[in-house]
């Protein structure tokens, strides 16, 4: 392995864990405040996959959705750093590949939790 790639890998360790720890305080703080803010991977959820908003809303979902965001944003970090191209082409593939990684992985996501809370 070039040291490039180590030092992407790295990078993107990083990225991820400050990722996570950004969404999943902002998600705590947002649940314990006594003003009802949207939580944006919830309002999703909700109105996507029809999952009610207690299933939902707990420390356990909120930990998955940090993790689930940190992965999204680390793995088109690394991927785009990897390709030598020019910048404009690496933001456009970063944009496209956020909005792919989001709506494919909050769908699986969805599935799953309607086919478990159709369980309870």
């Amino acid at each position: 392995m070039s040291t490039e790639m180590i030092v992407n890998i790295v990078l993107s360790a990083i990225a991820f864990i400050f990722v996570f720890l950004f969404f999943y305080i902002r998600d705590m703080r947002r649940l314990k405040s006594k003003k009802k803010k949207v939580i944006t991977e919830v309002k999703y959820l909700m109105l996507r996959n029809n999952i009610k908003e207690e299933y939902l809303l707990n420390k356990g979902f909120l930990a998955l959705t940090a993790f689930i965001n940190a992965f999204i944003i680390s793995a088109v970090f690394f991927f785009i750093e990897v390709l030598h191209w020019h910048i404009l082409f690496k933001l456009m593939l970063g944009f496209v590949l956020t909005l792919a990684l989001i709506y494919s992985i909050y769908g699986i996501l969805g599935n799953i939790l309607e086919k478990r809370s159709e369980k309870k």
